[in-house]
C-alpha cells in the first residue's frame, strides 16, 4: 500500500500539470526520487527550486528524516539548477561558490544551464582553471566541456577560449558545436583541433578520421553562419556533409542544395530533416536510391495527412 502511494506521488511530481503548490509540498517528501522528479519538473516554481538547490538544508528545515545518500542529493541539486525556472540570481550566486570537489556537481549544472548569465560563466571559466581540487581530480576538464557548450557565452569569450584550449579536443568539440561561436573561431577550430587517437587497426583509420575531423563537429552546429555552411558544403569530408544534412538549424534552401549531393546517405538525411521543404521532398521522392525515395515519400504522406 505504501509503495502504491509512493508511485502515485512520484507520478504527480513528474506531471507538468501538477500545481506549483502541490509540487512545493512534494519537494519536502522524504523519498529522494520524488524530490528529484519535482526538481526536474518544468512547472516547479522558482521558490521551490531555490530550496532544492540545497537539498540537505531543505530536509533539515522541514524536519524530514534523512532520505537518500549524498549522490542522490547531488542529483536533486543538479536537477534544480538545470531547471529552466531556476532564478538567474541563484545561478549567479552558485557560480561564485568556492571550487571544491563537494560542489562540483553544482558548478557543472550552472555551467550547462543556458540561462546562466555570461558574467557568471566568465567566473566559472576562471574557477575551472584555478581550482586545485578540480585539476588534481581531472574534473576541471569536465567543467570546461560544459562551459564550452553553453550558448550564453559571448562570441568574444568563445573565440578567446578556442585559442586558449586549442590543444584539447574535449573542449574544442563543444566549442565547435556551440551556436554562439563566431565564424572566425569556427575556422580556427577546423584548422587547429588536434586529431583523435587513431585506432590500431589500419583498415579503420580512414573511416575513423572521417568521423572525428573538426569539420564534423562544426557541421553539427545549429547556429552555423552561412559562410561556414558554404565551406562545409564544399568540404571533401563526406561525413561532415552527412552531419550537415542532419542539422536542424539549416535553411530549406541549403537542404535543397544538399539534396543534389552525389552520395545517397546525404540525400537520405535531407529527406529526414524536418526543415526540408515540400519542393525538395517531391524531388527526392523519385530518387534513384530507394531508401532515400522511401523516406521522402513517407514525409510527404505525413505532411499531407496533417494538412
Amino acid at each position: 500500500m505504501s509503495n502504491g502511494k509512493t508511485i502515485d506521488k512520484r507520478a504527480l511530481a513528474e506531471n507538468p500539470e501538477t500545481t506549483q503548490a502541490r509540487l512545493a509540498t512534494l519537494s519536502r517528501n522524504k523519498d529522494c526520487t520524488i524530490r528529484l522528479a519535482v526538481a526536474q519538473n518544468p512547472s516547479t516554481s522558482p521558490k521551490t527550486l531555490t530550496e532544492l538547490t540545497d537539498d540537505h538544508e531543505t530536509r533539515v528545515f522541514v524536519g524530514v528524516s534523512a532520505g537518500g545518500n549524498d549522490m542522490e542529493r547531488d542529483k536533486i541539486e543538479s536537477a534544480a539548477l538545470l531547471n529552466p525556472n531556476i532564478p538567474v540570481e541563484v545561478l549567479s550566486r552558485v557560480a561564485r561558490e568556492a571550487p571544491t570537489l563537494g560542489v562540483f556537481h553544482r558548478l557543472d549544472a550552472v555551467a550547462q544551464n543556458p540561462n546562466t548569465p555570461a558574467a557568471a560563466l566568465t567566473h566559472l571559466w576562471a574557477a575551472a582553471s584555478s581550482g586545485y581540487a578540480f585539476e588534481s581530480s581531472g574534473l576541471h576538464v569536465a567543467l570546461l566541456e560544459s562551459l564550452a557548450g553553453n550558448p550564453s557565452n559571448t562570441p568574444e569569450q568563445l573565440a578567446v577560449k578556442a585559442v586558449e584550449h586549442k590543444d584539447h579536443r574535449n573542449i574544442m568539440g563543444p566549442l565547435a558545436e556551440n551556436p554562439s561561436t563566431p565564424a572566425g573561431a569556427l575556422r580556427f577550430i577546423m584548422a587547429s583541433m588536434p586529431p583523435a587517437t587513431v585506432p590500431k587497426h589500419e583498415d579503420a583509420i580512414a573511416w575513423f578520421r572521417q568521423r572525428t575531423d573538426a569539420v564534423v563537429y562544426v557541421a553539427r552546429n545549429k547556429g552555423l553562419p552561412q559562410e561556414i555552411v558554404e565551406e562545409v558544403l564544399s568540404h571533401p569530408n563526406h561525413h561532415a556533409r552527412v552531419c550537415l544534412a542532419r542539422n536542424e538549424g539549416l535553411s530549406a534552401e541549403t537542404l535543397d542544395r544538399l539534396a543534389d549531393d552525389a552520395l545517397p546517405p546525404i540525400r537520405t538525411e535531407v529527406a529526414l530533416n524536418p526543415n526540408t521543404g515540400i519542393h525538395t521532398l517531391t524531388k527526392l521522392a523519385s530518387d534513384t536510391h530507394e531508401r532515400t525515395a522511401k523516406r521522402a515519400r513517407k514525409r510527404l504522406e505525413a505532411m499531407s495527412a496533417a494538412a
